[in-house]
């Protein structure tokens, strides 16, 4: 190297001047002018150019430029924005055999990145003294004498580099040889580039060691020997995936033993920051060629470079120069349609259409037919398909980078009409309507095609809007309906078809009423019974009733209502909806009964010489209280058991004027009827009957001239009340019609609060009651030679009955008792006129109590408790 320095020294006038070199700062660092004075030296006078960062990057790195110093210390804070603004500009000016010389010596920021495969300059790191491990490297030999090898100063240096493929000439000497290098460079491409973090030579010792030291790193920069790794590409376009050789050559490279060419490609940009490796040689031949393979997976682009770079030693290669292209790889496809479609009638021409992706500028088609070849062109056309015949067609592609070069079309499966009839049928729910109602009209049709025309008539002329249905509200009773349809089908003769006719029955409108009625009447006493019963015209022959009381919905689907929990205001209505035919509007409202009611009086019913009536509805198991007009209580019934009695009851309470004896036995003034309408005999339930206490102390008065037992006194029990129960109907003892009767003994009690007594007891039949005292029936008598009778007491029993006959009996007489399937269960003989049976032991019910004798038989009816 000293010879090579020494020659240039003989030939050139002073320093060898480049043919294009920039100096580029915005501020002399710290006021210091030595960086213009070594390019002058290096130069000569008018042999460079000063820029700046303002300056375009384009202009200072043209390919006229051979020599660039970037200048970065102290005022020059915008040299790190500059740098990476233009860093692929500055590398590809390296790269193609330019010489860089970047420094910077900052008071300003933090590290900066550089480029050239992320070079940094580390900033701060003050070298006060700095050495080198290359004491003959170029540098240190001139041309500029003397120098030295070792300098310090405050400070030589305010950063040191790092990065890959450096080579040290001048390091931090507090730290490991090399490990803080203030100076170095690096080969990039064909060109190679030097990085200082040096402050100027007037800060170092010694001097002028210092200053030459400065200008020979200049002079050193831009005579630095180059070596050259030139790559050849040819073939471009490829595909992704495609394999290519690459031809390299080198000058001025030696390599050593283990050196490995890589061929890199780099991004569809053409930078390197990321390159991809594609192929690689083990070899140390200054020329050759390397077998590569383009990743599957490149992306597509048209501004593709490729370089080559070798391992030992480490260089990097110019790229090839210009633009290349990567084509992806591409999949073709092919789908293919019928016109008019695949639905169509016997000889109709159908063309084919395929649509391609990836087909290519001159793709090639094989159309088929049930798999059959029928044509080569881009449409295929047929006027003689067969229903069912597949139609399908083959692409191959001339794509460029067509994976695979071909592809299947979809299937078409043509579907071929013969000639059809179409055929129109209307119909209607009901061919009945109402007068003034829309009746609604709907076709069926076969083969009408997509769009067929409807024209609709009534009695021959035409009505309604081409819509598959009609509907009219004007219809009168005997008009005819029917449609014509004109098919769109191109299948289908005849064109116009007409429908079946209906013929229409149209019934006049009915309008529905309902009105309700209550009974006993609006006016009620409070806990009365009232019966609503609704009365409706055109109701139908099931109408459905809702009850309404004060607008919410009561009782049951019937046309009665009953209600014994009324209040004073309540007001009831009835919505009757009617299924007569033609019932417009179908549903109504009844005319509204408001309720008023009136307080219970606090007396018993009744009046001295005069009876009492009241029809009363009795309904449900629970105490029916029945009142007079006058609220004034009645009785009270309860039905209960298998009969239970039910509906309409009369009651009637009657008070004698005076006490009154029926064959020599008195009954107490107060005496009642009650009637039920439905099931008089067999009805079932408790009975209440009510009566004053002077009622019996009038009694008691004619019964104890009698000898007869007593009714209570004093508001005590006295346990001698019984009722006589008449069967039939009647108004006094002895002319009730069923000739029957029934002793009951009572349970009875004083009612402090209203002061009566209550006598309360179970029934089965309604009829007659008398109250009366011990256990002698009402109805027993004086007996006349002649007559003849058997009674039967007391009735209903608990335990022992007794039977008492009256007249002369005949031999043999016996009573027997059976149930009411005639199977005898006691058979007891007469003792003189009188015989007592025990039915303790049986079971509750009804049994027959029989008498015989050699001349007669009859028979009483008991109910065993």
């Amino acid at each position: 190297m000293k010879l090579f320095t020494l020659l240039l020294l003989s030939l050139l006038p002073h320093y060898n001047a480049s043919a294009g070199a920039y100096y580029v700062q915005d501020n002399n660092p710290w006021g210091q002018t030595t960086n213009q004075t070594c390019m002058t030296a290096v130069f000569g006078a008018g042999g460079w150019t000063l820029g700046s960062t303002s300056t375009p990057a384009a202009t200072i790195f043209a390919p006229t430029t051979t020599f660039v110093m970037l200048e970065g210390s102290d005022g020059n804070s915008n040299m790190p924005n500059f740098i990476n603004a233009n860093i692929t500009t500055i590398e590809n000016w390296v790269s193609n055999g330019g010489r860089l010389f970047m420094n910077a010596a900052p008071n300003y920021g933090t590290n900066q990145t550089w480029g050239f495969s992320s070079t940094q300059l580390n900033y701060p790191s003050y070298a006060n003294s700095v050495t080198t491990t290359v004491p003959t490297n170029d540098i240190f030999l001139g041309p500029m004498l003397p120098t030295a090898t070792t300098y310090t100063g405050s400070a030589f240096a305010h950063a040191y580099i790092t990065g890959t493929g450096l080579t040290s000439l001048l390091y931090d000497q507090a730290f490991a040889a090399n490990q803080r290098s203030v100076l170095c460079y690096k080969l990039w491409g064909n060109g190679v580039v030097f990085f200082g973090g040096c402050t100027q030579p007037n800060f170092w010792s010694p001097s002028p060691q210092s200053t030459n030291l400065w200008e020979n790193i200049f002079f050193y920069v831009n005579n630095f020997p180059l070596s050259t790794l030139t790559t050849t590409v040819t073939g471009s376009p490829w595909c992704a995936g495609d394999a290519l050789s690459i031809d390299y050559s080198s000058t001025g490279l030696t390599l050593n033993a283990g050196n490995v060419f890589n061929v890199e490609l780099s991004d569809a940009t053409g930078s390197f920051a990321t390159p991809t490796v594609i192929g690689s040689l083990a070899s140390t031949a200054t020329s050759g060629t390397i077998n590569c393979t383009i990743p599957v997976a490149q992306p597509p682009g048209t501004g593709y470079r490729i370089r080559t770079t070798s391992s030992n030693v480490a260089l990097i290669g110019a790229d090839n120069g210009t633009d290349l292209t990567i084509n992806a790889l591409v999949t073709p496809t092919i789908s293919i349609s019928a016109s008019p479609g695949n639905n169509v009638c016997v000889g109709t021409n159908v063309t084919f259409t395929a649509t391609l992706t990836n087909g290519g500028p001159a793709p090639s088609y094989q159309w088929t037919v049930n798999g059959n070849p029928v044509g080569n062109l881009s449409t295929y056309s047929s006027n003689a398909l067969n229903d069912g015949d597949v139609v399908a067609c083959t692409l191959t592609s001339n794509a460029p980078c067509a994976t695979p070069t071909t592809a299947a079309s979809n299937d078409i499966t043509m579907t071929i009409t013969p000639p059809l009839a179409a055929t129109i049928n209307i119909s209607t729910p009901s061919d009945t309507g109402c007068a003034g109602q829309p009746m609604v009209f709907s076709s069926t049709v076969q083969y009408g095609g997509p769009t067929p025309t409807y024209q609709w008539m009534k009695n021959g002329n035409p009505v309604g809007g081409n819509t598959a249905t009609y509907t009219d509200n004007t219809l009168i009773d005997g008009d005819v309906i029917s449609c014509d349809l004109t098919s769109s089908n191109p299948c289908v003769p005849p064109a116009v078809v007409s429908s079946n006719s209906i013929t229409v029955t149209i019934i006049p409108v009915v309008v529905p009423t309902v009105t309700i009625t209550a009974d006993p009447g609006s006016n009620i006493c409070s806990g009365s019974a009232v019966t609503f019963t609704a009365t409706g015209t055109d109701q139908g022959d099931a109408p459905v009733y809702m009850w309404h009381n004060n607008l919410t919905n009561v009782g049951t689907d019937q046309n009665t209502y009953t209600s014994t929990t009324l209040t004073n205001g309540n007001v009831i209505s009835c919505t009757m909806v009617s299924n007569a035919t033609c019932a417009i509007p179908d549903t109504v409202t009844s005319n509204n009964i408001s309720i008023t009611t009136f307080s219970a009086s606090p007396y018993l019913s009744g009046s001295l010489g005069n009876s009492v009536s009241k029809s009363q509805l009795i309904a449900g198991y629970s105490n029916n209280l029945v009142r007079d007009a006058n609220c004034n209580l009645m009785v009270a019934i309860e039905p209960q058991w298998q009969n239970p009695v039910d509906g309409n009851t009369n009651v009637t309470v009657t008070i004698d004027p005076d006490v009154m004896v029926y064959n020599g036995q008195p009954y107490l003034q107060r005496h009642f009827d009650i009637e039920p309408a439905n099931n008089a005999t067999e009805a079932t339930g408790f009975i209440t009957l009510y009566a004053y206490q002077s009622e019996f102390d009038a009694y008691n008065a004619v019964a104890d001239t009698m000898g007869l037992p007593l009714m209570p006194t004093n508001y005590i029990q006295t346990g001698n009340i019984r009722v006589t129960q008449f069967h039939g109907t009647g108004t006094e003892p002895g002319n009730y019609s069923a000739g029957t009767y029934t002793v009951i003994n009572p349970a009875v009690s004083w009612d402090p609060v209203h002061q009566w007594w209550q006598l309360i007891f179970p029934v089965t039949g309604f009829s007659g009651f008398y109250i009366h005292t011990g256990n002698v029936p009402l109805n027993l008598k004086q007996v006349q030679p002649d007559d003849f009778s058997v009674v039967a007491y007391p009735n209903p029993v608990q335990d022992k009955v007794t039977v008492q006959v009256y007249g002369r009996q005949a031999a043999h007489s016996m009573i027997s008792v059976t149930d009411i399937t005639g199977r005898t269960i006691v058979e007891v003989p007469m003792a003189n006129d009188k015989a007592i049976a025990d039915l303790s032991s049986l079971a509750k019910g009804f049994y027959l109590v029989k008498y015989s004798d050699d001349e007669r038989t009859q028979t009483i009816k008991i109910t065993k408790q």
